[in-house]
């Protein structure tokens, strides 16, 4: 029973992460649309009103994306949440990907200082995405953890629930993996198109119980297959014994043998 429902946590771990890593790809997916954008339509003054127009047409079509702007010297100077915010700090960059993206992944603005943001920036221009979002999933539990990563940088970018950072450097040359370690069920899924992964794990007390329910299933079916085999095997036992079994048995071990008789008749 356990065994059973270690494979189908994992599996439901599983489903978790490549949920997670899907909404991971739309978002940079949308990110690389919109940069790309930016770049086909750049302008002299990259905070011009046509560009600044640009940003928010692209801002309004995604669904992932809370802002788009322009950087310099690690500071955000113009957005599409308009001219009235002023220049934003965005502090150093946690890292730069094989294709030059400087991600930040702890960015907070003072218009809502209890929450952080993903910036990525390329070639000037960057897009603000809410951490929450990549892991904004429908669960079993709200103590199932999530994750998304870098798998070159061994950087979580947005999680929640207890992860270990280990978890991101667990594939090997395999694109998902499922295991179980501290007293959790793990999947971890890598993409094939971003430098970007996904974790999901579930806390080993859903195996417990899952398995318990199953053995109060289990335990009287097999004590019910138990006795049918019990009542088979007396059937067979003794239909073993009966006289046509014990002659066909007596046959093949050759047991029989003839024995000539003179018949005599008296007169």
């Amino acid at each position: 029973a356990r065994s059973q429902v270690v494979e189908a946590e994992s599996l439901r771990a599983l489903g978790y992460a490549h949920e997670v890593l899907s909404r991971s790809e739309a978002t940079l997916d949308q990110m690389d649309a919109s940069l790309d954008k930016l770049q086909a339509f750049e302008a002299a003054d990259p905070c011009s009103e046509s560009q600044l127009m640009v940003m928010r047409e692209m801002d309004l079509a995604s669904s992932y994306i809370q802002a788009i702007g322009y950087v310099a010297d690690d500071v955000l100077i113009c957005s599409s949440l308009g001219r009235s915010v002023g220049s934003l700090p965005l502090g150093k960059e946690d890292y730069i990907s094989w294709e030059g993206v400087r991600g930040r992944t702890d960015v907070t603005f003072p218009f809502v200082p209890d929450q952080k943001f993903l910036v990525f920036e390329k070639n000037g221009y960057a897009v603000i995405i809410n951490k929450d979002l990549p892991i904004d999933i429908a669960t079993l539990g709200d103590d199932v953890s999530l994750a998304a990563f870098s798998p070159v940088a061994a950087r979580l970018f947005a999680q929640k629930g207890f992860l270990k950072t280990e978890w991101t450097s667990v594939f090997g040359k395999r694109n998902e993996i499922m295991l179980l370690d501290s007293g959790y069920v793990v999947a971890v899924a890598k993409s094939q198109r971003f430098e970007m992964g996904a974790i999901a794990a579930l806390p080993m007390s859903y195996v417990d119980r899952k398995a318990a329910e199953l053995a109060l299933l289990l335990v009287p079916l097999g004590g019910m297959g138990g006795l049918l085999f019990v009542i088979a095997f007396l059937y067979c036992a003794r239909v073993q014994q009966s006289m046509p079994a014990m002659i066909r048995n007596e046959l093949k071990r050759k047991e029989y043998f003839l024995e000539y008789q003179p018949i005599v008749e008296n007169r």
